[in-house]
């Protein structure tokens, strides 16, 4: 389709990176070798110091179909760059990859086919397999309940994402102005949870979101350590953040009677804990524990424990009432002896 002698493709692929040398020539190449021809990748570089951006800037000067734009200074996560990618987009719908991460041949080409079938529909999510960088494992998310029927509202599947995840939304065919509509709703929070503030968006997308329906296509999600910040830093417990936030909407959105608060309150309780096994985890001179151990405090004392309910296991909450300092030196007890619940899937950030 052309508008104003300006071809506009089906779809736009959005993918930012930082850092992500390694990964990204088998990130793009899963792209350019889709089956589905009709589309434009756009690829936004977070101020890299490896070859990302060189490596991206070949494929654009030998693929007409793969641009490169550049943030003016690192944001420090995927939303921001997916701003930009998302209102430089020329196409209706558009589709988030991570550079670390790549897709079937058929990818696109199933997306955009359930896209035809049911053109009334806002979100087409597909299903994704863990990938450790020599094997992909088998199909992961969602499991086949979820390909059984069409949802008519997004929101019916927002506690599929709280407390551990049970659909996936990477590679998610989205409407462009939905997405853009959803941006400006977010502008008052651009500041706050930053790493993970795409985590919070793509959830008010899905409870914004009318008809959804789910693909097989099949996204292969990287299980890179890399990826996720394992030297503490200031974004180190910006999860923590990103699900006080996620409290907050969901609060607001579904009441706190609702079992999605729960879910989301015992999201930010287990997220506690994960950042207390970061305390011990990581090496802190005496000076950065102190300051840790603070922030921590400052979070704990927003946490809604009688939210969470019963999926807060008793002896955890005791664990959760005694002073950190006393809370670090047990949890390891606890936890060999208690099975702690699974831990918090946090998904990657470029950073």
């Amino acid at each position: 389709m052309e508008s104003g002698g300006v071809k506009i493709p089906a779809v736009s692929v959005i993918m930012p990176g930082y850092n992500a040398g390694r990964y990204a020539g088998e990130a793009i190449e899963s792209v350019l070798a889709q089956t589905f021809h009709d589309f434009e990748l756009i690829i936004i570089d977070d101020c890299s110091t490896d070859n990302t951006a060189l490596i991206a800037s070949e494929y654009a000067a030998r693929d007409q179909r793969v641009k490169l734009l550049k943030m003016p200074e690192n944001s420090g996560g995927a939303y921001a760059p997916r701003l930009l990618g998302t209102r430089n987009a020329l196409a209706e719908r558009v589709c988030y990859i991570d550079i670390d991460d790549y897709i079937e041949p058929e990818f696109l080409e199933k997306l955009m086919a359930k896209a035809s079938e049911n053109p009334d529909a806002e979100l087409i999510i597909p299903s994704m397999a863990r990938y450790d960088g020599k094997v992909s494992g088998n199909v992961a998310l969602p499991d086949e309940r979820f390909f059984e029927r069409n949802f008519s509202e997004g929101r019916e599947l927002v506690k599929e994402t709280l407390d551990g995840w049970t659909i996936n939304l990477n590679g998610t065919l989205y409407l462009r102005e939905k997405l853009l509509d959803a941006y400006a709703g977010f502008a008052e929070y651009a500041s706050e949870a930053n790493f993970y503030l795409d985590e919070v968006l793509s959830r008010r997308v899905l409870y914004e979101a009318g008809k959804t329906v789910f693909s097989r296509a099949v996204y292969h999600y990287r299980e890179n350590p890399e990826s996720v910040t394992r030297r503490h830093g200031p974004g180190t417990f910006s999860f923590l953040k990103r699900n006080r936030l996620i409290c907050r909407l969901i609060m607001e959105d579904f009441g706190k009677d609702s079992d999605e608060y729960s879910r989301a309150c015992h999201q930010e309780f287990r997220g506690f804990f994960d950042a207390l096994r970061i305390l011990d985890r990581d090496e802190w001179s005496r000076e950065e524990r102190a300051c840790a151990i603070g922030q921590l405090s400052e979070l704990r004392a927003q946490i809604d424990l009688k939210g969470a309910g019963s999926y807060a296991s008793p002896v955890y909450k005791l664990l959760f009432r005694l002073p950190i300092s006393a809370a670090r030196r047990i949890l390891f007890l606890v936890d060999s002896h208690y099975h702690p619940t699974k831990p918090t899937f946090h998904k990657k950030r470029h950073q």
